[in-house]
C-alpha cells in the first residue's frame, strides 16, 4: 500500500515537472521566434539598402 501511495505521487511529481517544462519550452520557443523574426527583419532592411545603395 506504501509502494503504491509512492507511486502515484511520483506520477503526480512527474506530471508538474512535464507541465513546468511544457511552459518553459512554450516562452523558449517564443522567445526564439522573436529573436528570429527581428533578425529577418534586420537581414531585409540590410539587404534592401545594399540593393538600393549600390545601384547608382
Amino acid at each position: 500500500m506504501v509502494w503504491y501511495d509512492r507511486e502515484s505521487e511520483s506520477e503526480q511529481n512527474v506530471a508538474t515537472l512535464l507541465e513546468r517544462i511544457e511552459q518553459r519550452v512554450k516562452r523558449e520557443v517564443w522567445w526564439m521566434s522573436g529573436v528570429a523574426s527581428c533578425l529577418v527583419s534586420v537581414m531585409v532592411v540590410i539587404h534592401v539598402a545594399l540593393i538600393h545603395y549600390s545601384v547608382p
